[in-house]
């Protein structure tokens, strides 16, 4: 009997994501992590993009996790970051 690949019975959007989080693991870099949100927000859905984010976010040791959530914050208050999704101030 012959075995099927799991990567045939995955949706194609996923496998994309899969491929682009290995390249951006091998490479490290700040602009590569850039590139890989630019993937994420084209091909996965705002619930599983939520879903990694939590679960990555629960891996973490209580300090690193702290560090991560603060790390957001701020960024929410980036004048940058679109107002419609800025904390009140």
């Amino acid at each position: 009997m012959k075995r099927t690949s799991f990567t045939k019975l995955m949706h194609r959007r996923h496998l994309s994501v899969t491929r682009a989080l290995g390249y951006v693991l091998t490479l490290g870099t700040v602009e590569g992590w850039s590139d890989f949100c630019a993937i994420i927000a084209a091909h996965l859905s705002d619930h599983e993009r939520a879903a990694i984010a939590f679960w990555a976010l629960r891996s973490l040791d209580p300090e690193h996790a702290d560090i991560v959530m603060r790390e957001a914050f701020d960024l929410m208050d980036d004048p940058g970051f679109p107002s419609d999704l800025r904390r009140a101030a």
